[in-house]
């Protein structure tokens, strides 16, 4: 069956849905990252992400910083500083 997911047509086939925002991330990064990569995340956020990501994916955590003001949304300047 045919449904829409954020206004694009998709099926149930092509949904995962996961028990919190650790195991999907976990997921994503084995699925796109190697070993020694870097992912970027909007901070602040949980300080004990860095370490499981590290312990687990071998992939390091690089912190775009956000503000309140900002709606906790990283502006381009915050990722590339978090890039370098």
């Amino acid at each position: 069956m045919e449904k829409n997911w954020f206004y694009r047509k998709t099926s149930a086939d092509n949904i995962c849905i996961q028990n919190g925002d650790g195991p999907a991330l976990e997921s994503l990064i084995s699925l796109f990252c190697n070993e020694g990569d870097t992912v970027i995340v909007p901070a602040p956020c949980d300080s004990r992400l860095f370490a499981d990501l590290y312990i687990r994916s071998k992939v390091f955590i690089g912190a775009a910083k956000t503000t309140y003001e900002e709606n906790y949304e990283p502006s381009v300047q915050a990722l590339e500083d978090a890039y370098e």
